[in-house]
């Protein structure tokens, strides 16, 4: 029996398929975003030689790294089990 503060029994390995699944969802998206910008910083090895698109490649998959880890934090009391977590 499980009280509202504790987790039910499994909860951890049911955890980290769920974050590794949303990972694996979200992974590409940020990849998208980051990749010109490495490119560009490989070939030109200065922050100057960015344009403005790679700037905001950069600013959307720090926004989106960000969102993930919100919802993720918001959410954790329902991936690890614990009764009316919304």
């Amino acid at each position: 029996m499980t009280t509202q503060n504790q987790a039910a029994p499994g909860a951890l390995k049911s955890f980290l398929t769920s974050l590794l699944i949303s990972s694996f969802l979200v992974a590409p998206f940020i990849v998208l975003s980051l990749t010109p910008a490495l490119r560009r910083l490989r070939a030109e090895r200065d922050f100057r030689a960015l344009k403005l698109g790679h700037w905001a490649g950069l600013a959307l998959s720090c926004f989106l790294m960000f969102v993930y880890a919100n919802v993720v934090i918001d959410q954790l009391p329902c991936f690890l089990g614990v009764p009316n977590c919304d």
